[in-house]
């Protein structure tokens, strides 16, 4: 079957018989906005050894690639050193717009989006309007059908650094359906955490200096929010 198919830009193929070796199904991967022409010749022989009757070809153009973006992070939830201006990065292809929006966000939204059954409440979550802090209208600069990368840094309206807290960032466009989300905590801290069934032990450290962070309190939650335990670092920055 192969023998007979011709693909102008040349594109390599895969074809089969189907429906009692009647139809012929051929799959191939095409780039997108390019004229291609596909010839059928009488080298094309049916299941029976029948050669086609007689030659023919078709053009078309395929379509762009669809709009869409994702956001690269290492995770729905990161962490980013306060000493630092945090910075995401988005992928972006035939997208004209890309909108983001950062809020803050209570400690009791953050758990409940972290919890064993969080997804339901990804998706239902709406952040309050009153809790934005900054917004970012951003236009990729791509070619059509190539990948553009935006940087965008985080901050307040003014410009000035974000404070060591929790944040949700809604990123959205214009010319795709869905939106991505990411939770951030920006901290000047570190911590180091390990535990068995039934104890913790955490060490915190400044992430610029690097020395024991003393008198942190912190508080141990489980899958379900609950409360296990609270403590405060000593002067070696462990509790």
């Amino acid at each position: 079957l192969l023998k007979g198919l011709i693909i102008e830009p040349k594109a390599q193929a895969q074809a089969w018989w189907r429906e009692d070796e009647t139809i012929a199904y051929v799959s191939t991967y095409l780039e997108p906005s390019t004229v291609y022409t596909v010839t059928l010749t009488t080298d094309i022989l049916a299941a029976n050894g029948d050669p086609l009757v007689e030659k023919a070809s078709f053009t078309f153009r395929t379509r762009a690639f669809q709009p869409s973006f994702y956001l690269d992070v290492p995770s729905q939830v990161t962490a980013y050193n306060a000493y630092a201006k945090p910075t995401v990065l988005v992928k972006a292809v035939n997208v004209q717009t890309l909108d983001l929006a950062l809020y803050t966000i209570s400690p009791e939204d953050f758990m409940s989006l972290n919890t064993s059954d969080s997804w339901r409440r990804w998706q239902a979550f709406r952040p309050d309007p009153r809790q934005m802090v900054n917004r970012w209208s951003v236009k990729p600069d791509a070619d059509l059908n190539a990948e553009a990368r935006v940087l965008q840094a985080l901050s307040y309206q003014d410009g000035t650094p974000l404070e060591p807290g929790l944040y949700f960032l809604n990123v959205s466009s214009p010319q795709a359906r869905d939106a991505q989300r990411h939770l951030l905590v920006v901290t000047h801290l570190n911590v180091t955490v390990k535990s068995s069934a039934t104890e913790t032990l955490a060490w915190v450290t400044d992430l610029q200096s690097g020395q024991p962070a003393a008198d942190v309190s912190l508080e141990v939650y489980g899958e379900t929010t609950d409360l296990h335990a609270q403590a405060t670092t000593d002067r070696e920055g462990v509790a």
